[in-house]
Formats: structure tokens, C-alpha cells, sequence
């Protein structure tokens, strides 16, 4: 019985993960390719991101225990060190962190279709060849 409901989990997982993906991700593309002013896009963007997460999250029965944020000056610049091992660490870090941000990305990943149109209006391209 365990490992069915293991597996059913899974699959429900996979089908939530992909419906937030469809819906967010169209939205944000939306977003980006009508407003031309690149730092409210971006706004508008993370607001979509953070939607995303907490619905997947929350579809999904995964809760973070987010500590700190009371801390965090929203009319300050911050640099956030993070380094995630797991797709769910991206998703926290939306999360958690407040203010609009910017996350270092690989120029790579612009190849991705569809992924690659949005991800160079959320992110800071870095060329590990050249920037390094």
C-alpha cells in the first residue's frame, strides 16, 4: 500500500507541478512581453513566481518554516547567498525572500523553448566561460 500511495503522489505531484508551470509561466510571459518597462515587468514577474510556488506548495501539502523575514528592510538592497540542491529550494527561496530579486542564471538555459523567452526577463545571465 505504501508504495502506491507513494507513486500516486508522484504522478498528482507531476500534474499539479505541470498545471502551475502552463498557467504561471504563460502569465509571466505575458507579463514581459507587454510591459516594456523592464524593472515593473520584473515585478509583476516575481509577483506570478511567487504565486506559482505558493500554489504548488500548498496543492502539494509541502509547508516552509520561514524565519527572519521580519528582519528584512524592504527599502534596502540586499545580496542573498543561497545555493539550492533540490527544485523545492527555488521555490523557497521565492518564498522567503520579500523583496524583488534577481537570481544569478547560466546563459545556457536560455536555449530551453519557452523557458529561456522568460528566464532572461527574471534573471541575471552569467556566461561561466567569460564571467569566471
Amino acid at each position: 500500500m505504501g508504495i502506491f500511495l507513494r507513486r500516486l503522489y508522484f504522478f498528482y505531484g507531476v500534474l499539479v507541478f505541470t498545471m502551475c508551470m502552463v498557467t504561471f509561466t504563460t502569465l509571466i510571459l505575458l507579463t514581459v512581453y507587454f510591459i516594456k518597462n523592464e524593472r515593473k515587468a520584473g515585478k509583476i514577474a516575481y509577483f506570478f513566481l511567487r504565486c506559482w510556488g505558493l500554489s504548488f506548495s500548498s496543492l502539494c501539502l509541502v509547508f516552509y518554516k520561514i524565519e527572519g523575514r521580519d528582519k528584512i528592510d524592504p527599502r534596502e538592497t540586499y545580496i542573498f547567498a543561497c545555493n539550492h540542491s533540490s527544485f523545492l529550494d527555488g521555490i523557497a527561496i521565492c518564498l522567503a525572500i520579500p523583496n524583488d530579486f534577481r537570481p544569478l542564471g547560466k546563459i545556457e538555459l536560455l536555449k530551453i523553448p519557452v523557458f529561456g523567452l522568460m528566464y532572461k526577463h527574471v534573471v541575471i545571465l552569467i556566461d561561466g566561460e567569460k564571467d569566471w
